[in-house]
């Protein structure tokens, strides 16, 4: 399985990824963790992901847009928003989004 970690904040990018090693540890899962720090390092990226975990307000950049993208792609990754803003879920809410964690 391979999942993405989009988020501008190094700390985390640590947490999750220490969650999902723990995870797939203990369901014996093989994955590849990739980690993307702003809106233009996932767009820009040629990986083909599973599962995306995204911020949806970044420094350089917005959650949402990057949502519309995958939808517009027509890319299969499944969307797990993680944010602070429950203001933006309406707006978040699509095709290939499975979640939130606030």
């Amino acid at each position: 399985m391979n999942v993405g970690i989009c988020d501008d904040e190094k700390y985390i990018h640590q947490e999750i990824g220490r969650l999902l090693e723990s995870f797939f540890h203990t369901y014996n899962i093989t994955y590849q963790i990739y980690s993307f720090f702003s809106e233009s390092e996932i767009l820009n990226s040629s990986q083909e992901l599973d599962l995306l975990i995204l911020d949806i307000e970044m420094d350089k950049g917005n959650g949402i847009q990057v949502k519309n993208f995958f939808e517009h792609s027509h890319k299969r990754t499944a969307i797990l928003f993680l944010t602070n803003y429950i203001d933006y879920m309406p707006k978040a809410f699509g095709a290939n989004v499975y979640g939130f964690l606030i």
